[in-house]
């Protein structure tokens, strides 16, 4: 691999070690940056879809996803409200605004209607 110019910016030198990596590891490198960083669920999300492109899996029909969530609201989940938030927006990118109090607008997003349907209104 040749070395980078020694001018380069920090920024420059790593997008051009990126752009030298052949295409076939780029899962790799995604797969052991995740193992080490912990990042936003958003960019968590758009590595994990690069890892799996690949990956077979199986397709899970609406009828099955709504059965097990019918089986699943019979069952107390969580017993502390932010711990269970904390789990969700560690897993998916819930969409919060953190700026809503800030501003006095309404909260929006899937963190928002959770709180709705789930916290504040758990029959709708």
């Amino acid at each position: 691999m040749p070395d980078p110019d020694s001018e380069m910016s920090k920024r420059g030198r790593l997008d051009w070690a990126i752009s030298e990596v052949p295409d076939e590891e780029l899962a790799d490198i995604a797969g052991r940056f995740l193992e080490k960083c912990a990042p936003s669920p958003a960019v968590r999300m758009s590595l994990e879809d690069i890892i799996w492109a690949d990956d077979c899996c199986p397709d899970i029909s609406k009828r099955c996803r709504r059965e097990v969530a019918r089986v699943l609201d019979t069952v107390d989940l969580y017993t502390d409200v932010k711990g269970f938030d904390a789990l969700l927006d560690s897993l998916w990118d819930l969409g919060s605004d953190p700026w809503a109090d800030v501003f006095g607008r309404q909260p929006s997003g899937l963190l928002a209607d959770i709180e709705q349907h789930v916290h504040r209104n758990p029959d709708d």
